[in-house]
């Protein structure tokens, strides 16, 4: 049994050393966010460090309105991370179930 870190953050610069602390991460994030994100999830990767991120698809608009928006998600295909979605609440809830067990079984 590991020590497991749930972060929820628009920060980046401290991301990194909370998640080499951790035994396994869930960071909870938009996905607005994701591409200031692009360095430290090449350091995550590449250490081959057990995280989930878990990620909503909006954006918010200059009138304070939200709209669906997967730009960020598509920017970060190429860090090494396996992109799973879902449609609803429970698929969400299962899905991230599995991501973490994946995770420390196969240390990705």
């Amino acid at each position: 049994v590991g020590k497991l870190t749930e972060l929820q953050t628009r920060a980046t610069s401290d991301l990194y050393p909370t998640i080499l602390s951790s035994t396994t991460v869930g960071v909870h994030i938009s996905s607005e966010s994701l591409p200031l994100m692009i360095p430290t999830l090449y350091k995550v990767a590449s250490d081959r460090i057990s995280a989930v991120f878990h990620v909503v698809a909006k954006h918010l608009l200059a009138d304070g309105t939200v709209s669906n928006d997967h730009s960020g998600i598509y920017s970060v295909r190429q860090t090494g991370f396996a992109i799973i979605c879902s449609q609803t609440v429970q698929e969400s809830h299962n899905l991230a179930i599995i991501a973490h067990f994946a995770t420390l079984r196969t240390s990705v």
